[in-house]
């Protein structure tokens, strides 16, 4: 099901989160994964069986085999599908055939959820015994390698993400990526990102970016309708699809994240990291605002020394972030002189966060990202 909409009928194990077979498609998989209409029928399951293993949790995830334990369940994937196989990332949920349920009566989005579960898949070394309340939450359907989970905060939906016991600096990250993208881009092409005492760290939080209505397609299915990304990849591939789809100025936004990308040296834009959104009811398409900026500003280096270059591989066009700076086609968006005093917001914001007065490593990344903005002004000029 995709809200209210039948995709198809399937042959699935529980145990496993498995797809055996798809039985019947209704109104040819229009309602289904957008991959669907360019597959054909062999191809389909071999996708469906792909993307919907990917929704589970990836066991790359910290802790996650103890969460598991506490939890009483065997896997990520037989997680992912209790309490329907519901998300809120997404809209499609699972039912027995003969099963008499409405989607309006169970999703996350119109209903309160508990955030036990996703504490203790955040924080499984939290004090309690064996898990005893139901595991249906949305936080079994969440990817990424940081620990995260969904909350209610304030009556809004909100994603909760930890950091990486190096710097812990993720979040910090998030925060002045978000700030960056306030400068240079539109309120609706960035989710807001803001810092969260979460009682023992400081972790990052962020609204839905979507609605009850819609879904986040990845870039990946765009490129590469099967899921499997078997060359190299370039802006036109992207571009040429959003437009068959309605979506003139995906070559933009494109451009506009390699460019902040390049200025906060990050280096995980993978293709899962961007992509569009559809509203399952109307069939319209947008494109889906940046988030997940985490990875960037050097946060897995442990010691810098130096102030020259600080090298890194780039995502998702080229490995070489100088030569997917060359890739931009659109500049206009792009005004300079918006960024004066982002130099001070980044030192005041690393300094009095996760360096913890380490001046020495702050003035190094400050140095490297003004040097970065000369570089995107270059490029720019030329």
């Amino acid at each position: 099901m995709n809200r209210t909409h039948p995709v198809c009928d399937i042959e699935f194990i529980h145990e496993n989160s498995f797809v055996s077979r798809i039985l019947r498609m209704h109104d040819d998989g229009a309602y289904g994964p957008l991959s669907f209409r360019w597959l054909d029928d062999q191809a389909r399951l071999v996708f469906f069986r792909n993307w919907w293993g990917n929704r589970a949790i990836p066991d790359t995830r910290p802790n996650l085999s103890e969460s598991l334990i506490k939890l009483g369940v065997a896997s990520a994937a037989e997680l992912a599908s209790v309490g329907f196989g519901l998300s809120l990332s997404d809209q499609y949920w699972i039912k027995d055939v003969n099963e008499d349920i409405d989607w309006h009566s169970i999703n996350y989005f119109e209903h309160p959820f508990s955030d036990e579960v996703g504490r203790l898949l955040m924080s499984p070394s939290i004090e309690m015994g064996q898990f005893a309340g139901s595991t249906a939450a949305p936080s079994n359907t969440t990817d990424g390698v940081l620990p995260k989970r969904w909350s209610i905060i304030d009556g809004e939906i909100t994603m909760l993400k930890g950091a990486t016991p190096i710097l812990f600096q993720e979040p910090y990250n998030e925060l002045i990526a978000t700030h960056l993208y306030s400068l240079l881009l539109d309120s609706k092409r960035y989710v807001n990102y803001r810092l969260y005492n979460d009682g023992s760290e400081i972790i990052s939080a962020c609204p839905n970016m979507l609605n009850s209505h819609e879904e986040f397609i990845p870039a990946l299915y765009l490129a590469f309708p099967d899921g499997r990304s078997s060359h190299k990849l370039m802006p036109e591939q992207v571009s040429t699809v959003c437009i068959d789809l309605g979506i003139d100025d995906m070559q933009t936004f494109v451009s506009q994240f390699i460019v902040c990308d390049y200025i906060l040296a990050n280096r995980d834009r993978h293709l899962r990291n961007f992509g569009i959104i559809r509203d399952v009811d109307s069939m319209q398409f947008r494109i889906g605002p940046l988030f997940d900026s985490g990875a960037a500003l050097w946060n897995d280096v442990n010691t810098l020394v130096g102030g020259g270059k600080l090298d890194y591989s780039s995502r998702p066009f080229h490995r070489i972030p100088e030569q997917q700076l060359d890739v931009v086609s659109d500049w206009e968006w792009f005004d300079s002189t918006k960024l004066e005093g982002f130099d001070s917001y980044l030192f005041q914001t690393l300094v009095e966060g996760p360096l913890k007065g380490d001046q020495i490593r702050t003035e190094i990344i400050v140095r490297a990202v003004q040097a970065r903005i000369n570089t995107v002004i270059s490029h720019r000029d030329k």
